[in-house]
């Protein structure tokens, strides 16, 4: 089992569609492994598993130095330039994302919101 690299507790496999991705039971924060989360982007709906229910999230967004919990290595922060919401945590080694509770939702809609930018695009320029 994985272990949050943010609370250090012990992380629960959950399954978003045929993707297994790994959860944390205390801050709600969620592991994808090497390209999980555009797989999660891409095809599912992830309401059901990210619901930013959970307070201890607020606070462990602040935590920038944590280790992956794959292999150890001191991840790297990121701020997504297109949600202020979301900062995320990537490991240079394995390639592995952490995104802490709410952040998956968060993301999914900026994803959503620009396939409909492309399909409005698309259809404009056939007319």
């Amino acid at each position: 089992m994985k272990m949050c690299p943010k609370c250090k507790t012990e992380m629960a496999r959950e399954m978003i569609g045929a993707i297994e991705v790994d959860k944390c039971v205390n801050c709600g924060g969620i592991w994808f492994d090497t390209n999980e989360l555009k797989m999660v982007l891409d095809i599912y709906n992830t309401s059901r598993i990210d619901k930013n229910e959970n307070l201890l999230s607020l606070e462990n967004n602040t935590k920038r130095i944590i280790n992956c919990p794959v292999d150890g290595s001191q991840m790297v922060a990121f701020e997504n330039l297109k949600s202020d919401r979301v900062s995320y945590e990537s490991c240079p080694a394995c390639s592995g994302t952490y995104l802490d509770s709410g952040e998956l939702e968060e993301l999914e809609k900026n994803h959503l919101v620009e396939l409909i930018q492309e399909i409005l695009i698309y259809q404009k320029n056939r007319i």
